[in-house]
């Protein structure tokens, strides 16, 4: 859990936040994740977990900014994924769209062969009843699919007269 320095920086920070002026959370912002990255991840890993699980499993609405990402959520999950730690590797697949803007978040999980289909097959590995990452791995392959039959011509789709003879 994080010291009590550091959660009296995250409670002005969500405060911050929750005011939705820039030049008011992005000091608080970096108040509290020089706190944190001062810190072994050990400290502030049950922190970073829980953030994971309240953004991802419960959808809550709280804005996920890069550098909190980057320099608290992600290191803490890595290096828990690296242990065999169980939901990480379903949280980090669930932080697509954060890592893919984040070039060295990319490149670490790169460095081990971690995509995102990686990493829910994974998850499922160490979780064979994650119905979550079941479900979202089961997305990937389908949109996977769906995108590459796209690039099939009509003739093998259907029959080769599809195109004369119009949709049947």
């Amino acid at each position: 859990m994080l010291t009590a320095e550091q959660t009296t920086l995250w409670n002005e920070y969500v405060a911050a936040e929750g005011d939705r002026i820039r030049y008011v959370f992005l000091p608080a912002l970096d108040r509290f994740l020089t706190s944190v990255t001062d810190t072994p991840v050990e400290i502030w890993r049950d922190w970073a977990y829980g953030i994971a699980q309240k953004h991802l499993d419960q959808e809550d609405p709280f804005p996920i900014r890069f550098r909190l990402f980057t320099e608290a959520i992600f290191p803490a999950l890595l290096q828990e994924l690296r242990r065999g730690e169980r939901d990480c590797a379903r949280w980090l697949s669930g932080f697509t769209s954060l890592i893919f803007h984040r070039k060295e978040c990319q490149a670490a999980l790169a460095d081990e062969g971690w995509s995102r289909k990686a990493l829910l097959r994974l998850a499922l590995e160490q979780h064979p009843e994650d119905v979550l990452a079941r479900g979202q791995l089961i997305e990937e392959i389908a949109d996977d699919l769906d995108y590459t039959l796209h690039e099939l011509p009509t003739g093998v789709l259907y029959d080769q007269h599809y195109a004369e003879d119009g949709a049947r």
